[in-house]
């Protein structure tokens, strides 16, 4: 079965399919698409454990994971890494707050205390405040919407911008300790 890969949309590289095996109780094949020259890539499929698709949960066949791995790539559908390294700063801002809202309104995993943790509640406050969110109404909330309206207030940008800058020189210090070798 040939495959037609497009070429990257980033750099005009070359697309290869890789399977990656990952050993622990048993062998898990992961399927995905990478370009050999600037690295965006695909999300990783494997057909080991259930996604959902229409709302009910498929195990995927070899075939249906690697079918869909090429689909991806083929309309520009990349995983989080390759997304945000070639977002706008504008486009990376929506992404991360609303990454944060939602880590606060459906309470997921996050380091109690954490930078994370306090800027993501500090940005659920804000929207319960201005009435953007509300616990007791039962809306199914459209997230990215509240986060448009919130980025207008020069606080929350504020708050988002140093949360960023925090996290960028936190990634700065670990890369050095690496470097350094300390």
């Amino acid at each position: 079965m040939k495959i037609g890969l497009k070429p990257c949309p980033y750099c005009g590289g070359i697309a290869k399919g890789h399977i990656k095996t990952v050993e622990s109780f048993k062998k898990i094949h992961n399927y995905y698409v990478v370009c050999t020259e600037c690295g965006a890539s695909t999300e990783r499929y494997n057909t080991e454990f259930a996604m959902s698709q229409n709302g009910k949960f498929h195990v995927l066949t070899h075939k249906e994971a690697i079918r869909k791995t090429v689909n991806d790539w083929n309309n520009g559908i990349f995983d989080t890494k390759t997304k945000l390294l070639h977002m706008t700063g504008q486009e990376k801002m929506l992404w991360h707050t609303a990454d944060l809202l939602k880590a606060a309104w459906y309470g997921a995993n996050v380091l109690v205390g954490s930078l994370r943790w306090e800027t993501a509640w500090e940005l659920r406050k804000v929207a319960e405040e201005r009435k953007l969110l509300s616990l007791s109404s039962g809306k199914d909330y459209d997230l990215e919407k509240v986060v448009k309206v919130l980025l207008d207030d020069s606080h929350v940008a504020e708050l988002v911008a140093s949360y960023l800058d925090a996290n960028v020189a936190g990634d700065c210090k670990v890369g050095n300790r690496k470097a350094d070798g300390k």
